[in-house]
């Protein structure tokens, strides 16, 4: 066939129309959707961040109000200078195709990340060790979680006068929304992490530092709170409880992970687990009760 013959061939070629019409390639509409999916998990990122935003702002206006409180009375405000936060979301948040309600976390000791969900319980210290309340919340952090966790708990179980929360709870505008000016429960929320191994200086008994003016934060007054004789006395309650409760669950019950997607079905999940706790920890009462008849 000559160049020329070829040439011929190729233009009625083109000009042929196809039977099923001219369509893109599948790599080119394959790619055309994954940039659909990616800016639509763009807008999904901008709106979760916009509410952790909100949350972070309060905590920085707090922090700043405190510092002017503290400027006032001829203090020189201590510690870092806090940050507003950013108004575009970290580099660093992620958007999870397989599962979208869940959330990149902090994992084991914080060294890693994993997709997760945020598991919440509410305990008794009374003696029980009975799970008043608890659900599941995509949140990564627990400063959301503290009035959450407590309003979760029905008052017809139990009317909550003590909350003892780890420092991982402690948000200034959660702790007031909650004792809202001494007509709500009192909290007691560590405001620091505590090394678990302790020296003989640490177990020491100290005397109690002097209180401080109505004019300190929150956090200072919580600093306070918590270096008292029931400040001590409640907080190690919240270590003799939950600690153990989230062990029996892990270890015994044998729970690590969710076997569903999407929160609802997390949160069934969760829900069996705390009733499976519970009825453990019934019949163990029971037991108890009978062992103390008997004897």
């Amino acid at each position: 066939m000559t160049a020329q013959e070829l040439g011929y061939l190729e233009k009625e070629t083109d000009s042929v129309p196809l039977d099923t019409g001219l369509s893109l390639p599948d790599e080119i509409r394959r790619r055309e959707d994954r940039k659909a999916k990616l800016l639509e998990a763009r807008e999904v990122i901008e709106e979760r961040y916009e509410e952790v935003r909100k949350q972070k702002q309060e905590d920085y206006e707090a922090k700043e109000k405190a510092r002017d409180e503290q400027r006032k009375t001829g203090k020189q405000p201590r510690g870092r200078k806090p940050v507003p936060p950013s108004e575009t979301p970290p580099d660093a948040m992620q958007f999870n195709f397989t599962d979208e309600e869940s959330r990149i976390m902090k994992g084991g000791t914080g060294d890693q990340v994993e997709q997760a969900y945020n598991a919440q319980t509410v305990i008794d210290i009374e003696g029980s060790m009975l799970l008043m309340g608890g659900y599941v919340t995509n949140h990564a952090n627990d400063k959301l979680e503290l009035q959450s966790a407590v309003t979760n708990v029905n008052t017809e179980v139990r009317e909550i006068s003590i909350v003892c929360a780890d420092t991982g709870y402690f948000s200034e505008a959660a702790v007031k929304g909650l004792e809202a000016d001494g007509t709500g429960p009192t909290v007691y929320c560590a405001i620091e992490r505590q090394a678990h191994h302790r020296t003989v200086e640490d177990l020491e008994r100290k005397p109690v530092p002097k209180e401080p003016p109505e004019t300190a934060s929150i956090k200072e007054k919580m600093a306070y709170r918590l270096k008292t004789d029931e400040g001590h006395r409640y907080y190690k309650k919240r270590k003799e409880t939950i600690e153990p409760a989230f062990g029996i669950i892990k270890s015994v019950l044998g729970f690590r992970q969710f076997l569903t997607r999407g929160l609802e079905k997390v949160s069934i999940e969760w829900d069996l687990v705390m009733l499976a706790y519970n009825i453990k920890r019934l019949y163990r009462l029971g037991q108890v009760r009978c062992e103390s008849v008997l004897t």
